[in-house]
């Protein structure tokens, strides 16, 4: 299965929610038509970044204002992330990011690291959950909180294997920051994907160049410059837009009997990988593994685009090894073949 996301570098008009959603509309149109399973603005996008005027410009999640992008998200089966200014239960203003399910639902995730800049205005939030997709687990950032490493270390831990982004960076601090952001990619692994302003907000000119950068830290695609536009990035069997990260041939080659041990009349080793040729665990046979010492495990199930890892240690390593067979069986009933 592919992985398909994308992000709208866009202007807002200051203050105007009902104008800002109909043009992130128009992004959003866009997004679908490239079968986009997730979608992310800028920092503040339904607003601007417009600190004087955010709390005249609260956006609540239950609002109708927010209905044609609820439908965006059911239409197009893609969830939708904007930024908007919210309040809590003690009247305090926060930077959020409103998650728009393809259900209809709309969730809170608040900027945890308020900048200097903004704390007359705002007060730092808690965060919020990773949002799970088909095929990856993002974690959100909002602008400064990305400055932070300990924010991206966190969201790693949690097992993100995105880590999304709305921003607002001018060229003062543009080359800093995606510094930043691809360290991140490396040293966490993870795709790192960021949506910045187009054009002037709040009195400071964007420097654009949104962009996606891979789990090593490559360029997948960008912005050009800081005309409004949108990236989208697809990743299909290890590969991002068609570059791949994996020598090709590389699941075929590990996954095949290796010739000794097909002379054998043993179909359990390939290279470097074990094989589940003889159907001993409980996974279709074309499925291949690494086992490591102490009952440390990691099988891929190619027909269900599945990897299952189980760390353990000496100590209990049998009981493990049943309990990992117990588990694969329930999975194989759980989780459908691929279509």
């Amino acid at each position: 299965m592919s992985l398909i996301i994308a992000a709208a570098q866009s202007s807002s008009v200051p203050g105007d929610v009902s104008r800002n959603v109909s043009h992130h509309l128009r992004f959003g149109s866009i997004a679908a038509e490239h079968r986009a399973q997730l979608l992310i603005f800028p920092e503040l996008s339904l607003t601007g970044y417009e600190l004087t005027l955010a709390r005249a410009n609260v956006v609540h999640p239950a609002s109708s204002d927010l209905d044609p992008l609820r439908r965006l998200a059911a239409d197009a089966q893609m969830t939708t992330v904007v930024g908007a200014p919210v309040l809590n239960d003690e009247n305090e203003l926060h930077i959020a990011a409103l998650v728009i399910r393809p259900d209809g639902s709309v969730s809170t995730h608040t900027k945890e690291h308020v900048h200097q800049s903004e704390e007359h205005v705002f007060t730092s939030g808690p965060g919020g959950p990773a949002l799970l997709l088909e095929d990856a687990t993002v974690a959100l950032a909002i602008c400064a909180d990305a400055t932070h490493p300990q924010h991206a270390a966190k969201a790693a831990a949690r097992g993100a294997n995105v880590y999304a982004v709305g921003v607002m960076i001018d060229d003062n601090g543009y080359s800093r920051k995606v510094a930043l952001l691809r360290n991140y990619a490396v040293e966490h692994r993870m795709a790192v994907l960021m949506a910045n302003y187009s054009g002037l907000t709040g009195g400071e000119l964007s420097a654009g160049k949104s962009g996606l950068w891979s789990e090593d830290g490559r360029l997948v695609t960008a912005s050009s410059g800081t005309e409004e536009a949108l990236i989208v990035g697809v990743k299909q069997d290890g590969v991002w837009n068609g570059e791949r990260i994996l020598p090709e041939g590389f699941a075929k080659f590990v996954s095949t009997l290796a010739p000794a041990w097909e002379a054998d009349k043993r179909p359990v080793y390939g290279a470097f990988f074990w094989i589940n040729g003889d159907g001993g665990y409980p996974v279709p046979k074309e499925a291949y593994y690494m086992a490591g010492a102490g009952g440390q495990w990691t099988m891929i199930i190619p027909s269900h685009d599945l990897v299952v890892v189980r760390l353990g240690h000496y100590r209990g390593s049998a009981e493990g090894t049943r309990a990992f067979r117990r588990a694969l069986a329930l999975l194989m009933e759980a989780v459908p073949k691929r279509k």
